[in-house]
């Protein structure tokens, strides 16, 4: 394994919207987008972020998954042997198992690792280096009931119908904060490559979200910022950022009803420019519009940033 560990604390900011569907349903209040209720702006877990780089990892970049579909361990995995028998066989403590996994699962790697170990009597725990916050709208949302009829088969040559209802947003402008803590990696083995990889599962897997319930989610904006100093991070950044509209928050539709302004967070970057190694970012410049460009004001600073290409 390559000796690249990550050595800098991390914070991503991540902008996408979503268009006409449930990014995120509540299985405990029939399927609905979770919204806050005290100021209705939808939410999205961080589980479901996890599947989607989970499944971008597995499906585009190829990379064995410790966590499927099924939440559970792919016994296959070891049965092909793709692990060899050598290091199946030199296992003698739960230590050695965890190497072998985080060798081998690069989400174990970066989502950490818990598992029972030896008929349950022991487990496997590592927190997990990469860590999300929920997404959540920058403004408060519609949710709007979509009801419809569904046909299916239920024999041979027969077709029945029945209604069905489901409840989406028409638009939600989202923000996803989260944190690469170099200290947990070290214990996971994350490498900085698994870093550059999260930052295209993030981009490009919420592009490619492709179910009926899902089409319509858009990145905007990628932005991760890395550290000089060890276990410095300036925390929660999310709250640095909100919208400028005319409309009410319920009526926006598009990225052309508001501005995104981020005179807070251009503040925050200058008070701890010392602090900051370099900063990565991801932008759609096709569809990118009203918003004080990130670019141009740190042109006007000597923090080291760069234009990632996806």
């Amino acid at each position: 394994m390559s000796k690249n560990l990550i050595s800098n604390r991390s914070e991503i900011l991540f902008f996408f919207e979503v268009n006409n569907n449930n990014p995120n349903g509540d299985p405990n209040f029939e399927n609905r987008p979770r919204v806050d209720e005290s100021d209705g702006k939808c939410l999205i877990s961080p589980y479901r972020i996890k599947r989607t780089i989970r499944d971008y990892l597995r499906l585009y970049e190829k990379e064995s998954i410790l966590i499927t579909d099924f939440e559970t361990l792919p016994i296959e995995f070891f049965e092909n042997n793709e692990i060899n028998d050598i290091e199946i066989k030199s296992i003698e403590k739960k230590e050695d198992l965890a190497d072998l996994i985080f060798k081998n699962f690069i989400d174990a790697r970066l989502f950490g690792l818990a598992l029972p170990y030896k008929d349950k009597k022991e487990s496997l725990e590592y927190y997990g280096p990469v860590q999300f916050s929920y997404a959540k709208t920058l403004h408060s949302v519609e949710l709007y009931k979509n009801q419809g009829t569904a046909a299916f088969a239920s024999g041979s040559g027969k077709r029945n119908r029945s209604f069905r209802s489901e409840y989406i947003i028409p638009y939600g402008f989202f923000l996803l904060y989260g944190v690469i803590n170099e200290n947990c990696g070290y214990n996971t083995h994350l490498l900085e490559e698994d870093c550059i990889k999260l930052e295209r599962a993030l981009w490009n897997g919420t592009n490619f979200l492709a179910s009926r319930s899902k089409i319509g989610h858009k990145s905007k904006l990628l932005i991760r910022i890395i550290y000089k100093k060890p276990s410095f991070q300036i925390n929660l950044m999310n709250e640095l950022f909100s919208l400028n509209t005319r409309k009410c928050d319920e009526e926006i539709r598009t990225m052309n009803h508001f501005v995104l302004d981020i005179d807070q967070f251009l503040e925050i970057l200058n008070k701890y420019r010392d602090s900051i190694l370099k900063i990565r970012i991801i932008e759609d410049s096709i569809r990118l519009n009203n918003y004080n460009n990130i670019c141009s004001a740190l042109e006007k600073t000597d923090l080291d940033y760069k234009i990632i290409e996806v």
